[in-house]
């Protein structure tokens, strides 16, 4: 049988991990993170079930930190999935709500009399059990992070951008300008651009997936008009980018 860290020594350990984590400066911050990925969560599931099972110690060392790492990826599919920022401040604050259920949950069995004594896991479940309990961890962990790594990024604190260019070309024999536009922004995008060389005006409304460049060739019927390009993000037709070239002097300089 192993003793683990009692309900009150984990929770005084989470108190000073989330404080670390969010106020302290960054050499105490990574310690404390590093505490609240691999080690709270595990150890915290450990003493939910330490009324019905015992646990040698190199089965809780296998353990703890593979719970640890799939608590902390399901809390963060959790709070991504209740469509909040995932900063430091909620992955803490959701990871302590797990931590404090878990040991309430400990607590709640322990005080139990019906509650059926300690089973000790025979040398056959014990050599199939574990091995397979951590592997069944460190797929869901690898599933997560997964899942994180491909829609992430929609929640980043950051917007996104459109990039527009233009530039003046002279390959053929009629003057004309080519441009393009490229969606950064975090999905797809439709957009109106309008494009005015001289008296001539031109408009274009179309919709980039993210990541989707468009590009386009547009003949001008004077090489010395300028071109001005301002393109506006739909449905709001506010003007989004601007891009302006100068008319070309009789030395064909800008």
């Amino acid at each position: 049988m192993t003793r683990t860290a009692g309900p009150l020594t984990i929770a005084s350990a989470l108190v000073a991990a989330e404080i670390a984590a969010v106020f302290a400066p960054m050499p105490l911050r990574v310690p404390a993170g590093l505490l609240l990925v691999l080690v709270l969560p595990g150890l915290a599931a450990t003493q939910a079930v330490r009324g019905r099972l015992t646990l040698e110690r190199t089965e809780v060392i296998m353990l703890v930190p593979g719970l640890s790492l799939v608590t902390s990826v399901l809390v963060g599919l959790l709070v991504y999935a209740a469509h909040l920022r995932l900063t430091t401040v909620s992955w803490g604050l959701a990871i302590a709500v797990v931590v404090l259920g878990l040991l309430a949950l400990g607590g709640r069995l322990g005080e139990r009399t019906d509650v059926r004594p300690r089973v000790r896991l025979s040398g056959w479940i014990r050599s199939r059990a574990v091995p397979v309990a951590v592997i069944l961890c460190s797929l869901a962990m690898i599933a997560g992070a997964l899942v994180l790594a491909a829609y992430g990024e929609r929640s980043a604190t950051g917007g996104g951008f459109t990039e527009l260019w233009a530039l003046r070309t002279h390959t053929g024999p009629t003057p004309a300008v080519a441009l393009g536009v490229t969606n950064h922004e975090h999905g797809s995008a439709h957009y109106r651009l309008q494009i005015v060389a001289g008296r001539a005006i031109k408009v274009l409304s179309f919709e980039l997936a993210r990541g989707r460049t468009l590009r386009r060739r547009l003949p001008i019927g004077n090489a010395r008009d300028g071109v001005t390009l301002t393109l506006s993000k739909l449905p709001h037709h506010l003007d989004y980018r601007h891009v302006r070239l100068a008319p070309l002097e009789a030395d064909g300089s800008q």
